[in-house]
């Protein structure tokens, strides 16, 4: 009896076992982030989380708060930082929505991190978002009120998503990416209001443009007159990317988008510092035939204006002048920069049946479709800038 206990004992310590159900782990899109600057400079601000959360150190990545239950207070600057409790001695923290509900920075919502940094006694607040809620946002804010198709609101998504992968490429280790003011970006406050747009995004999802294997920066125009710029060209930036292209279709009604303006003297030289005007020059990129930047003189010196701080008085930048003596008269032709994807030719294309590759192309020669869940890394390196207006075709208006 002993001994066949004894046997069945080891039977069931050396016998086969019935094999354990293997757990499969649900699959999770990559999420490739942007940071954003949202705030900078700033004593104080309200921060508002809606669900549980926690807060960590930035430097050392220490767990420094596990809330299950939302918060609300004034984030400031109380030997370390401050919000409701204070975290002594720490002055960068990251505050991480555990299931994605949305922050409220100074009654604004966002989704994503917000991490804050304090610096000379003031503060720094960045969203750190996912980059698609971010193509979100910014297509929202630019195209909401704009009665786009399907196919033409993705070429624009694949292009936003393209600069910012290029963004991200060039700058991963910076504290933020963007910043908010330039780029427009006003966090979530729109979001699910328009379905095609959010459709547009999911339907491209991660999908980019590359130049030689590789992101680049890209841009978008109203309205080409029939001609785009390189980037390089208009913002005098060295970076590697497709040259410009024709819009034959934009060109076709060119002359419908002629527009003039009269510009006092008076706004010029309080802008620009000047004693009076006496003289402009442009300078102009050869191929496209637009503007890059404006050369303005008084009696004594000259100050040159890239046209991307001209862009608040000039509707666009293809055009010509005249100095007067009380004005400037500028005609012109077209709407934006000129750079990048045409959203007119774009809108013709899409009328014919084009595809959105197809309309891609047509903007951006010599670039691939592709779809890429991490961001590239800068395999070289390569001047980021050249000096201003290192070359120039110049037309001159002179006041006689």
């Amino acid at each position: 009896m002993l001994t066949m206990s004894i046997l069945l004992w080891f039977g069931s310590f050396f016998g086969s076992e019935t094999p354990k159900e293997e757990k499969i782990q649900p699959k999770t899109d990559p999420k490739v982030q942007v940071k954003v600057l949202l705030k900078g400079r700033v004593p104080a601000f309200f921060l508002d989380v809606k669900g549980e959360f926690e807060v960590v150190d930035l430097k050392n990545g220490r767990r420094q708060v596990k809330s299950y239950f939302p918060k609300k207070g004034t984030l400031q600057i109380k030997d370390g930082i401050k919000w409701v409790e204070s975290f002594w001695g720490i002055h960068q923290i990251k505050v991480i929505p555990v299931q994605n509900d949305p922050v409220l920075v100074d009654g604004v919502e966002y989704f994503g991190n917000v991490e804050v940094i304090s610096a000379d006694n003031l503060l720094h607040v960045i969203n750190e978002v996912e980059v698609e809620d971010y193509v979100r946002s910014y297509m929202t804010q630019h195209f909401c009120d704009k009665p786009l198709n399907k196919t033409v609101l993705e070429a624009i998504s694949v292009v936003v998503r393209t600069d910012v992968y290029h963004t991200l490429m060039r700058n991963r280790q910076s504290y933020f990416h963007l910043d908010a003011k330039k780029v427009g970006y006003q966090g979530a406050s729109l979001r699910g209001l328009y379905p095609m747009i959010d459709r547009a995004i999911e339907n491209t999802k991660h999908k980019v443009m590359l130049f030689h294997g590789r992101p680049f920066p890209a841009s978008w125009t109203e309205h080409s007159a029939g001609q785009t710029a390189s980037y390089k060209a208009i913002h005098r930036q060295n970076f590697e990317g497709p040259t410009g292209a024709y819009a034959p279709l934009a060109l076709q009604n060119k002359e419908d988008t002629r527009w003039s303006k009269e510009i006092p003297l008076e706004d010029i030289t309080e802008r620009f510092g000047l004693s009076s005007l006496k003289k402009v020059d442009l300078f102009i990129d050869g191929n496209s035939e637009k503007v890059y930047a404006v050369r303005f003189f008084d009696r004594t010196k000259h100050v040159d204006i890239p046209i991307t701080e001209l862009k608040t008085l000039l509707p666009s930048n293809l055009f010509k002048i005249d100095v007067t003596p009380h004005s400037l008269k500028v005609q012109g032709w077209g709407k934006g920069l000129g750079v990048g994807l045409c959203i007119y030719n774009a809108t013709r294309l899409d009328a014919e049946g084009a595809s959105l590759e197809e309309i891609l192309k047509s903007s951006f020669p010599q670039t691939t479709l592709e779809t890429r869940s991490t961001v590239p890394d800068l395999v070289a390196r390569v001047v980021d800038e050249e000096p201003t207006l290192w070359y120039a075709k110049k037309i001159s208006a002179f006041n006689d």
